[in-house]
């Protein structure tokens, strides 16, 4: 089972985020129908969890704070490009 979900300004993505601006996740309360969680860890064995690519260095949103914040929990490794914004978040 391959699992592809993006997550875009875009309205055509699997979760949709306006550019600019994001809203807080919402627990509902009740069985979960749209995305059922796989019964195998497909992130076992594996080192780099997360590709992050970003076309925007100096973004308005709070996305860089977010990446050193979540760097103080895991190991994060941040890498500028001229033209893409890399970040690989790797896991113990």
């Amino acid at each position: 089972m391959k699992i592809n979900h993006t997550i875009s300004f875009r309205l055509d993505s699997t979760i949709y985020s306006p550019y600019g601006s994001y809203e807080p996740y919402v627990k509902h309360h009740g069985p979960e129908t749209r995305y059922p969680l796989p019964s195998r860890n497909f992130a076992t064995g594996k080192s780099k969890k997360v590709a992050w690519f970003v076309s925007n260095c100096i973004p308005k949103s709070p996305r860089m704070q977010y990446a050193k914040e979540l760097s103080r929990h895991i190991p994060v490794s941040l890498t500028v490009m001229t033209v893409i914004f890399l970040v690989i978040i790797h896991f113990i």
